[in-house]
């Protein structure tokens, strides 16, 4: 019968600034003397400040990915099974929005069904921090005046916003007032 194990999660542990993505791999190796035509990918992420977007292989679903037929014909023998000492290689992409800095812990398993009856590995963990950042906003002007304003006189003036930090600005509003004086 198959046994799928874990073998690496590549980082292991990462640092990631708040609103920004990072990515990493998982490794799996079929050690046992069955063959699986499809198995799931579990990734229990601890916080939803953390979520899983996308993977290179397979489809995700609610932090599951599903992995089937063709997404095995680039390992091993290129068939559609995972064989018996075949390995796999899955890349998550992940985004994490903190106001804090927080560590999240993603507990890692696989299942499959073998015999009518559903099979789960043991766990695996990966840590993600999420590093809070404050953006630093700073505002610049250039402008063309002439001396004298009059009606039907117009100024143009340019007004540049520059996040000048690591931090990430999300929906930044900008209050702009004429003054009279």
């Amino acid at each position: 019968y198959p046994s799928l194990n874990v073998t690496g999660i590549s980082p292991s542990s990462q640092t990631v600034i708040s609103g920004g993505v990072a990515q990493r791999s998982i490794t799996l190796v079929n050690a046992g003397y069955g063959r699986l035509s499809n198995f799931v990918l579990s990734d229990v992420i601890g916080d939803s400040d953390l979520n899983l977007v996308s993977t290179d292989i397979g489809v995700v679903s609610n932090n599951e990915v599903q992995i089937s037929g063709t997404d095995f014909n680039g390992i091993g023998n290129g068939d559609d099974f995972f064989d018996l000492g075949e390995t796999i290689v899955i890349t998550e992409t992940l985004t994490g929005v903190s106001c804090s800095d927080k560590t999240i812990t993603s507990t890692f398993s696989t299942s499959w069904g073998c015999d009518g009856e559903e099979v789960i590995s043991e766990n695996s963990y990966g840590n993600t921090t999420l590093d809070f950042q404050s953006p630093t906003l700073v505002l610049s002007s250039t402008e063309s005046t002439d001396a004298c304003f009059g009606s039907g006189m117009n100024m143009e003036q340019t007004l540049s916003v520059t996040n000048a930090s690591n931090g990430i600005a999300v929906n930044v509003s900008l209050d702009i007032y004429k003054s009279s004086g």
